[in-house]
């Protein structure tokens, strides 16, 4: 079969097919929210300059960082179960599920948000050694709320296949108010040196995601209220599914936030200053996920209603394509901010130059791991969650090791090796359990198969 043919079969092959469809749309998004993130970005360190994104760095860093423990895995737990109840057009499920996983939650969030709002000074002063943060993480304790339940709610668009809403709250949404939020704030207050302003914004962005993904996911998941169901979904059963999912989503971000949290406690080497320049440098070497997010985005709940339905062959063949279209997909951008590093990161201003190495210790990470594709996906879809838990776990200490080694030898540049080397590990053991323990080829090499695996044509 000629190469034309054979790219021909894939396309009209169902389920790659309509996964090209739909991350088309979700890509389309992808992209708009990246230009949007970039513009806040630049807004805030053209405006503000790098000291200012540095403290921002460290607030998004913490909230982010706390609101992966406030969601208990749980939204990823909905992903995996509304794509399931939404196949069997049961949305009294979906409603209890959110229902259920939101009252789980809540505690924990009351617990941090005191936390954060009264320990503030402690923490500021204790932790990161710099008093003039206490405002800052005093703000932390309002983004919990708005963090964790919009998640659920845009998770659920996900689930019932709502691409086109979940891609615009999942990627557009956060940054595209915050930017209009910063603007007009800046405008009234002339202050661009208040480093509260950024925070400030971002704020009032989350807020009306929250507002907005609950309008959204309460209109396409009506409940009749006549209809009577025979199943139910019990808190031990979302409990059962979220908590190893926690561990392993909350791992996998520490993987890539945990530097700047290290950065930030390590003062008296690192100046905020430098956290700003080398979180500029992080986020412009994630421009390479942006089609792999997309694809990702679709191919999660695609992946859990075949697994569901032991579509085995259906499924491994999916597997592997998405994995190749991951990685092709991610070469050309990491060769492009390669060839021109100083000038992109000269957008940011001229002091933001100086993070080319670690932009470039980073993308080498970023395009290695993309060998690997929907990997921690499958784990999760395949109910594997404790496996890649206990994988992430794993490279997650081993990026600390790393960190509290190389930062105060080498301050940023040593930041970037221990995230480049600690993602490098986890995907690595991940597609080596995957390859002898069930069989998935859950990798781009495709000199490495034998004839007996070809894909399906």
């Amino acid at each position: 079969m000629s190469f034309s043919n054979k790219i021909s079969a894939i396309i009209r092959e169902k389920h790659f097919g309509e996964l090209l469809k739909q991350s088309g749309n979700a890509l389309f998004f992808r992209i708009l929210g990246l230009a949007i993130t970039y513009l806040f970005t630049i807004m805030v360190t053209r405006i503000s300059g790098a000291d200012v994104w540095g403290i921002f760095s460290i607030f998004f860093t913490i909230s982010f960082l706390t609101s992966l423990v406030t969601k208990i895995g749980a939204d990823l737990s909905i992903v995996k179960f509304v794509a399931k109840f939404n196949a069997e057009d049961n949305n009294y499920l979906i409603d209890q599920l959110v229902k259920k996983a939101s009252l789980l939650v809540l505690p924990l969030l009351i617990i941090l948000t005191v936390v954060y709002y009264y320990f503030a000074p402690w923490i500021a002063e204790s932790i990161f050694g710099k008093v003039n943060l206490t405002s800052t993480i005093r703000y932390t304790a309002f983004t919990l709320i708005p963090l964790t339940y919009s998640s659920f709610f845009i998770q659920t668009l996900r689930g019932i296949k709502k691409i086109k809403h979940f891609a615009f709250f999942q990627f557009v949404s956060q940054y595209a108010f915050a930017a209009v939020a910063f603007a007009v704030i800046i405008y009234l207050d002339k202050d661009s040196s208040n480093a509260d302003l950024p925070v400030i914004a971002f704020l009032i962005s989350i807020y009306l995601v929250l507002i907005l993904s609950y309008f959204f996911a309460r209109k396409y998941v009506k409940v009749d209220p006549d209809f009577i169901s025979e199943k139910n979904i019990s808190y031990k059963e979302i409990l059962a599914s979220s908590i190893p999912l926690l561990f392993a989503t909350s791992a996998v971000q520490l993987m890539v936030m945990v530097d700047t949290f290290f950065l930030g406690i390590y003062d008296s080497i690192v100046t905020t200053e430098d956290i700003g320049i080398y979180n500029v440098a992080s986020r412009v070497s994630r421009i390479t996920m942006v089609i792999p997010t997309a694809i990702n985005a679709i191919a999660a709940p695609k992946l859990s209603e075949m697994y569901e339905k032991h579509d085995d062959g259906s499924y491994r063949f999916f597997v592997r394509r998405t994995s190749g279209l991951i990685f092709i997909s991610t070469l050309p951008l990491t060769i492009l901010i390669m060839i021109f590093p100083k000038t992109i990161l000269g957008l940011f201003g001229a002091e933001f130059v100086q993070g080319v190495v670690v932009l470039f210790i980073l993308l080498i990470a970023r395009q290695v791991t993309s060998f690997s594709g929907s990997v921690s996906f499958v784990l999760q879809m395949t109910h594997k969650e404790k496996v890649l838990r206990n994988i992430v776990l794993a490279a997650l200490l081993i990026n600390i090791v790393l960190n509290v080694i190389l930062i105060p030898a080498i301050g940023a540049t040593g930041a970037a090796i221990a995230t480049g080397a600690s993602l490098t590990i986890y995907v690595a053991v991940a597609i080596i359990y995957l390859k002898l323990k069930l069989g998935i080829e859950a990798y781009y090499l495709p000199r490495l198969r034998g004839k007996s695996q070809k894909d399906q044509s």
